[in-house]
């Protein structure tokens, strides 16, 4: 009983570009420095339309409400320095 009614494996039609890929695979073997080049071409390419599209055209403002406003706590920030110093001398005190 035949499952498939076509050969998705065409052998005979894969056979026939497997010189062409042959040859050109062999092209950018011999010839190293430009296929590099090429690369790097395509590589700004690409980056030129990611930067084009998220520069852009992706041209969203940020929104006032979605801001969190962030104030200075200023007894924390001297606790932080206090603790850091009393640290520096206890290392100090270990040292002499």
């Amino acid at each position: 009983m035949k499952v498939f009614k076509k050969n998705f494996l065409n052998f005979e039609l894969l056979s026939k570009y497997k010189n062409n890929f042959r040859k050109i695979v062999w092209f950018f073997g011999k010839n190293a420095f430009l296929t590099i080049i090429i690369l790097i071409l395509i590589n700004i390419f690409f980056s030129a339309l990611l930067f084009y599209y998220f520069l852009l055209v992706n041209n969203s403002e940020v929104k006032i409400d979605n801001v969190i406003e962030t104030k200075f706590k200023e007894n924390i920030y001297q606790d932080v320095i206090k603790k850091i110093e009393n640290r520096e001398d206890n290392f100090n005190n270990i040292i002499k």
